[in-house]
């Protein structure tokens, strides 16, 4: 991280000597092979973190779609279906019955 370091100091005194805008080859003489190394480990790093944040959240949230004999969604759901098949089952013995008076 020193490196990391090192090269933001180096663009900020660069900016203030010069007072003008930074191009792309000044950034790059200002960089060391250590500071770009340092760099791109610290973006897979960010990447790595935000990855297993969105894994954990899925495991853990999504959970709830799995039957757990109860007390999830999806239990609640199969049990609302078998009722209303029940229902609906009931409703068509009423409607075949009122037909045949």
């Amino acid at each position: 991280m020193l490196s990391v370091g090192r090269f933001v100091i180096s663009i900020f005194a660069f900016v203030v000597s010069r007072r003008n805008l930074i191009s792309n080859s000044d950034i790059i003489i200002f960089m060391t092979p250590q500071d770009w190394v340092a760099l791109i480990l610290s973006i897979a790093s960010i990447f790595a973190i935000v990855a297993g944040g969105i894994k954990w959240l899925v495991k853990h949230y999504l959970n709830e779609l799995k039957p757990n004999s109860g007390s999830s969604l999806k239990d609640s759901v199969n049990r609302l279906e078998e009722k209303t098949d029940k229902l609906f089952d009931l409703l068509v013995e009423h409607f075949k019955d009122h037909n045949k008076k």
